[in-house]
């Protein structure tokens, strides 16, 4: 008996090593570690890299750190520490420039796994002050990978991290972090990894620099706008919101669209308002980091900035601005500059992280605000916000070690990302495996705390209010992440994100920072799970209810579009790109599904899409206007065996095109 557990023990270890080499154990590849790749690249810089990825080859040997006998047989022989003493040698020696490359190259995560005590203890001590914010988080990444929770030197390590980041290299890090593309993120890490007092003194210092942050930003700010945060966070739910339920309970109502189809003109919206929010402030922003000190461990706010004044800044004597240069990735649809992986000997090739030396094209910048490439034209050299600023917010339950969060990356968000139909990695917000049961049990017991209008009729009903509950919860923690922030939600309302968005609402007063919510309609008003459905109020009564605290409905994107419009979160040219962009991905979900069972209501959502360009198209010249759309005539649309018969057979295996 003791064979056998013994056999099974190893055999867990076995395969948990090669699903952390294969899944976890990556390195941060996100436009912030390229540009400082670019930046600092060198011979020996790269000699270097390789060098520490081979020490790290030799002594994992392709497995995970803790599985294998030969593993085993290294450590007993001494060999292993030879090893970690080369690689304590070279993060010793390297100069500054050399070092951020390196961190910024590797895998770090696998480097920290089998790297020893001291040198950790080097990076985050003395070397500590010679990295840029990019760099930290790269480090602060790779101890969540290898993971945090119960591991309280691993803890201390990421909160000296932390806790020696200032200002807005704070606001940097924390969105580094978050633009990893996976479930590693910010609030991974406050709520789920950092434990006690540690988790204690890493808020109070995020709300700490968060205020020294905005108040030096409020007094430089001249855009005029009061706005109430130094970044833009868009919060959003993801069913019958970024991309259509199909009607498929309980993820959604919305039968209009196919299902996993991307609704035209969604993600085009986020990136205007992530884009405008970037132009607006950039003079401001860039006034702010030149309060900066070069480096990050030094404090971004000076004492006296309650005596700063617009019309003295440029009298004052600063500092070296934050050096944090600006990343325009080559267009990706040019076959000519994307050579093969490992076909070219102008690839380098660290773990698992392949980087062509010269055939990205990178250009000057500095801050928070980046210019990107993406894959249509009209995106090209526009600012976008550093690292991510778009959180999907979704009650679907969280699961072990993220692995459906995982997947969830991999099949819907990252193709968005590499043709460019997103800027940066979105953070995902789960729920958690009680709702569900929870909201059955307030249904059969009922709960004296609701107002009586609502009571829970339905088993529907309970569980959205559980649900709703749990995003409340879920916003509030987020938005303790991230005080110097300003807020956008985005949800439908065929489920509980109207009760979420009354509740936003009403903290408007006290917590100004959510600018506005915007309801995607997909069910009646009068069906709306909301704080003002009672049988006394008409639709439209509910609807200027809504209007009133910040919420608005629409049928469509578009009708989002020109409401974002009127709170001057877009410009009437984002409109116009907008609606461009929902014309386009109409007509190729149309030329898809039209015939099919899963596109019977597309003709549906046609008339509402019309009927909000319509609307554009009276603010809008003539020679600028948009087109209408319509859908493929079934003689034309190609139809399957099997269409008309079952709805299913459309759903599997659709993803990567919506």
């Amino acid at each position: 008996m003791a064979w056998i557990m013994l056999t099974a023990v190893i055999a867990a270890s076995v395969v948990e090593d090669e699903y952390l080499k294969k899944t976890g154990l990556t390195p941060m590849d996100i436009e912030a570690t390229r540009v400082v790749r670019q930046k600092y690249r060198s011979p020996s810089g790269q000699g270097h890299s390789e060098r520490i990825m081979d020490i790290v080859n030799a002594i994992t040997r392709g497995k995970g750190y803790t599985a294998g006998t030969k593993q085993l047989v290294s450590r007993v022989s001494g060999a292993t520490r030879k090893l970690q003493k080369g690689l304590h040698r070279i993060i010793q020696s390297v100069g500054k420039e050399e070092l951020n490359f390196i961190l910024c190259s590797i895998n770090v995560p696998a480097m920290i796994e089998v790297a020893h005590t001291k040198t950790i203890k080097l990076l985050v001590g003395t070397r500590l002050k010679d990295l840029e914010t990019v760099s930290r988080a790269a480090i602060v990444d790779g101890l969540q990978k290898i993971g945090l929770r119960y591991r309280h030197q691993r803890q201390e390590w990421a909160k000296q991290v932390i806790l020696q980041t200032y200002g807005v290299h704070l606001t940097l890090f924390k969105a580094y972090i978050d633009d990893g593309g996976d479930y590693h993120s910010m609030y991974k890490l406050l709520y789920n990894d950092l434990q006690g007092e540690v988790h204690k003194e890493v808020l109070k210092h995020i709300r700490v620099q968060a205020e020294a942050a905005m108040e030096a930003f409020h007094q430089i700010d001249q855009s005029g706008s009061k706005t109430p945060g130094i970044v833009l966070k868009i919060l959003s739910d993801v069913d019958d919101t970024v991309f259509s339920s199909g009607g498929s309970f309980p993820a959604g109502l919305d039968s209009r669209y196919p299902r996993k189809s991307y609704y035209p003109g969604a993600l085009a919206l986020y990136a205007a308002m992530d884009r405008h929010f970037a132009k607006k402030h950039h003079a401001s922003l860039e006034t702010l980091k030149s309060l900066a000190s070069d480096s990050p461990t030094k404090s971004r706010v000076p004492s006296n900035i309650q005596k700063l004044h617009p019309a003295n800044l440029p009298k004052l004597k600063t500092s070296t601005p934050l050096k944090i240069p600006s990343l325009q990735v080559s267009n990706k649809s040019d076959e000519s500059q994307s050579p093969l992986p490992g076909t070219s000997p102008e690839f380098y090739i660290l773990g698992d992280l392949m980087t062509p030396r010269d055939t990205v094209n990178f250009s000057a910048f500095s801050g928070l605000n980046r210019s990107h490439s993406g894959a249509t034209s009209n995106r090209k050299n526009s600012p976008h916000q550093e690292g991510s600023n778009l959180v999907l917010l979704s009650a679907r339950p969280e699961s072990y070690k993220g692995l459906t969060e995982s997947e969830s990356y991999r099949k819907y968000f990252q193709p968005l990302v590499e043709r460019g139909d997103l800027d940066t990695s979105p953070t995902m917000l789960l729920g958690s495996l009680d709702s569900g049961p929870r909201a059955l049990l307030k249904l059969f017991f009922g709960s004296s705390s609701d107002p009586e209008h609502l009571k829970s009729k339905t088993a529907t009903d309970a569980l959205y209010q559980t649900l709703a509950a749990k995003k409340l919860s879920r916003f509030n923690e987020y938005a303790a992440l991230y005080p110097e922030a300003a807020y956008v939600y985005v949800g439908d309302n065929g489920q509980g994100d109207v009760l979420c968005a009354e509740a936003l609402a009403n903290d408007m007063v006290s917590n100004p920072r959510i600018i506005a919510s915007f309801i995607h309609k997909v069910a009646p008003t009068m069906s709306t799970l909301s704080m003002f459905r009672k049988e006394e109020n008409r639709p439209e009564d509910i609807v200027r209810s809504w209007k009133m605290r910040g919420i608005h409905l629409h049928q469509t994107h578009l009708g989002m579009a020109k409401a974002a419009l009127d709170l001057d979160l877009i410009s009437i040219d984002d409109v116009r790109k907008i609606g461009m962009s929902a014309v386009c991905e109409f007509e190729r979900i149309s030329s898809r599904y039209s015939g099919r069972h899963a596109g019977r209501h597309l003709p549906k959502a046609a008339k509402d899409l019309n009927s909000d360009i319509d609307s554009i198209n009276s603010s809008l010249a003539e020679a600028d206007r948009i087109p209408y759309v319509k859908t493929t005539s079934a003689e034309e649309a190609q139809t399957f065996p099997g269409d008309m018969v079952s709805k299913q057979s459309s759903m599997e295996h659709d993803v990567i095109l919506e």
